[in-house]
């Protein structure tokens, strides 16, 4: 038995493919230290003037804001799974019922 319609399984199975594109590239990106993406980094004025600012502390920063990504990405994934199996169902039900 479906839980959503089968325009509501495709519209989210659209929109996981993209999810998992773009984080996905997002992460590598994050992960490879891109300078685009130095502003999105949680970096307070705080750490700024503290003594233990240094190169290292920024690329943590970007590692874990890649993992972030990844992490996201995986859920999108569970959400691609999910729309299929439900687009899946409807094509089937709609099937049985003709």
């Amino acid at each position: 038995m479906p839980l959503c319609g089968p325009k509501c399984s495709i519209c989210w199975l659209l929109l996981s493919v993209w999810g998992c594109i773009m984080l996905g590239f997002m992460g590598l990106f994050l992960r490879i230290h891109a300078a685009t993406f130095i502003e999105d980094l949680p970096i307070t004025e705080k750490d700024l003037v503290a003594k233990e600012f240094s190169m290292d502390f920024v690329y943590s920063k970007f590692n874990q804001a890649g993992n972030n990504c990844f992490v996201a990405a995986g859920v999108y994934v569970a959400v691609l799974v999910f729309s299929f199996i439900q687009y899946k169902m409807n094509m089937r039900a709609n099937y049985v019922m003709q």
